[in-house]
């Protein structure tokens, strides 16, 4: 695997991408890294009042965050869910750091939120598809605290994935309940977002 020194260079160096609609606050840069092609190197930023004094330090409590969701990654991947192929993560500092998590790139992807507003017949007819994953996440006991259409990507193929695993919890609870909280947290983004009516109910169980 690269270098901690090439990876940083990479992101430093690399074609940034700025967040579509939906997808958050999180920078994301693509580069080549010889051991892994064409990769997404992802940073993570703050949010809120803290962010006037840092964007990108955090303080060490436990695992780095992008150990944390490098790790949600590759659990999702095992239940057989369509993500980012997990590829490293990274961090610099000690008690004080900053976090960087690389992954796969998704070729020719597009946000499926800003697929809902310009091709609502192609966004609606891969609902079914999304919604297997995310009972294969309810499944697992996987909770997204994220999931809203701006968290999926579709692919070149017309192929959904599902991003942003940053903060992902283990929740062996009752699936109706888990499902409850994925399907509330998908139409709030729905609304709020003015997204088709067609794509606000997930087929789960």
């Amino acid at each position: 695997m690269a270098s901690l020194d090439t990876l940083i260079q990479a992101f430093t160096h690399g074609s940034p991408e700025k967040p579509g609609l939906l997808q958050g606050r999180m920078l994301a840069r693509f580069a080549t890294i010889p051991e892994a092609g064409r990769v997404v190197i992802k940073s993570y930023q703050r949010g809120g009042i803290i962010s006037l004094f840092t964007r990108d330090i955090f303080l060490r409590t436990g695992n780095i965050r992008s150990r944390k969701e490098f790790e949600g990654l590759a659990l999702a991947a095992r239940a057989g869910v369509r993500v980012p192929r997990p590829v490293a993560f990274a961090s610099q500092g000690g008690f004080f750091y900053k976090a960087w998590l690389i992954t796969a790139e998704i070729h020719g992807h597009r946000s499926f939120a800003e697929l809902c507003l310009t091709e609502e017949k192609k966004a609606a007819a891969l609902i079914p598809e999304i919604s297997q994953d995310v009972q294969l996440l309810i499944n697992s006991g996987i909770f997204h605290v994220d999931l809203h259409p701006g968290n999926i990507l579709v692919d070149h193929h017309g192929t959904p994935c599902i991003i942003d695993f940053d903060k992902a919890l283990y929740q062996p609870e009752h699936k109706k309940k888990l499902a409850e909280k994925y399907q509330k947290r998908w139409t709030r983004a729905v609304d709020k977002y003015r997204l088709p009516a067609s794509v606000t109910d997930l087929h789960l169980m």
